[in-house]
């Protein structure tokens, strides 16, 4: 990390992405906890100054807020200059009120660039700390797996670390698991390979009803068929 006189920039040095260990281009800055307690207590006094008769908006209300252009730092003390010097303003804006808003925004401008400044390098500096930090523990943690093959006794210490890294799934209920098998995903994945129910076959049409046999009417009988010939006369 460097800091131009200059300028007053904060700029951070490139990250090696290298398998080997952090050279100098990624050394951490040496911070002690009370330079970091006192930086802190001066945030929540500054704070305090400007919460003190402030409400901060909800997201409702920032929606209702008119959107100001970029040039608006500029464009409103003009505005002001013309509306003084023709003698015209509005009674709900008084041009004085408007200028001294803006002067509030003057002032702060600056401020919200240092702190999105300081905020952007401090994430920077725990992310590279921590990544380092993870890759050390790692490196030794596997050491220390090899070494407990052969020692009982370190293999039960070891339960804690391993419990730790074991992931944790969310279940159906909300809750966690450390259970891949009882994970919402594993879950739904049962529920989506589960076959569907065939469904009943439909019922066979109900047989009509045997008719009594005193209800049929019987049948016409078939005329009698005269076999004899009819007499010849000679």
């Amino acid at each position: 990390m460097k800091k131009t006189n200059d300028s007053n920039v904060v700029s951070t040095s490139s990250t090696s992405t290298s398998s080997t260990p952090a050279s100098t281009s990624t050394e951490l800055p040496s911070v002690t906890a009370a330079e970091v307690e006192a930086f802190v207590s001066a945030i929540d006094t500054f704070a305090l100054l400007l919460g003190s008769g402030f409400v901060v908006p909800q997201p409702e209300e920032v929606k209702r807020l008119v959107k100001a252009r970029k040039e608006a730092p500029t464009i409103v003390p003009m505005v002001a200059d013309l509306s003084t010097r023709y003698a015209l303003s509005s009674a709900a804006y008084p041009t004085s009120v408007t200028l001294a808003k803006q002067q509030i925004v003057n002032t702060l401008a600056p401020v919200a660039e240092r702190i999105a400044a300081v905020q952007k390098l401090v994430s920077s500096v725990i992310m590279v700390g921590q990544s380092g930090a993870w890759a050390g523990s790692m490196v030794t943690y596997g050491l220390l797996k090899n070494e407990a093959r052969g020692n009982a006794v370190l293999r039960s210490a070891l339960v804690p670390v391993r419990d730790k890294l074991r992931p944790t799934y969310e279940t159906e209920d909300g809750g966690t698991t450390k259970l891949r098998s009882r994970s919402k995903k594993a879950t739904a994945a049962k529920a989506g390979a589960t076959p569907a129910a065939s469904p009943a076959p439909a019922a066979a049409p109900a047989a009509s009803p045997t008719p009594d046999a005193a209800s049929v009417t019987p049948a016409p009988a078939a005329p009698a068929v005269v076999d004899a010939a009819p007499a010849v006369k000679v």
